[in-house]
């Protein structure tokens, strides 16, 4: 459950209120941005009372927390499903290939890039999450690529998984601006050919 909620919804109508409530969330950053958000417009959106809103959220920023949270576990959910799954791609191209596909769905369909990536640059809270995020990352990262027999210490390739997942912000950070349909598919290319070719040349190194 989401640490930003000051209320753990119990029953399943809760749950589904808090769910509406983040996807309204998710809706007005479309329509209005980051500044335009604020807890009367969201309430009015959600189809709840300002006060119920203030039952699971102290402020904004708590709702974009949440909602940050959720964007992040979903991402994570696609490398352990994937792990759960690995032995049916036998070789690490083909998996990488698969899980990387996996991931670029599911930062498509969380919500606003750009204006979750404003509120990493105004809210330490979302910040932190972040880095908590990129060090399971890596952990799981690091599980993937000692099944493919990839060589060396947990140092070299926890190193080699960090510069990859610097690869995936540096996309992230791409598809902020340029983000058509077009573009997507063109990022989403180029971020596997990078990944592809930084672990045959970490690959390379160890045969010399």
């Amino acid at each position: 459950m989401n640490t930003a909620l000051k209320k753990k919804p119990s029953q399943k109508r809760s749950q589904e209120r808090v769910g509406k409530i983040l996807r309204s969330c998710s809706k007005l950053l479309e329509e209005d941005g980051l500044q335009g958000l604020t807890m009367p417009k969201l309430a009015k959106a959600a189809e709840v009372s300002v006060g119920s809103l203030y039952q699971y959220f102290d402020n904004k920023q708590a709702v974009m927390q949440a909602l940050y949270e959720d964007y992040l576990a979903a991402l994570r959910y696609q490398i352990t499903d994937f792990l759960k799954n690995i032995e049916q791609h036998p070789h690490w191209k083909e998996g990488i290939a698969h899980l990387l596909e996996r991931v670029f769905k599911a930062e498509q369909e969380g919500g606003p890039l750009a204006e979750i990536n404003q509120a990493l640059k105004l809210y330490p809270e979302l910040e932190a999450l972040d880095q908590r995020h990129s060090e399971e990352v890596s952990e799981l990262m690091i599980q993937a690529l000692k099944h493919y027999r990839f060589p060396g210490t947990k140092t070299q390739l926890k190193e080699l998984v960090f510069f990859s997942y610097s690869i995936n912000i540096g996309t992230w950070s791409y598809r902020t601006r340029y983000h058509n349909a077009r573009q997507l598919k063109q990022s989403n290319r180029w971020e596997l050919l990078a990944n592809i070719a930084v672990l045959e040349d970490y690959l390379e190194s160890f045969k010399q």
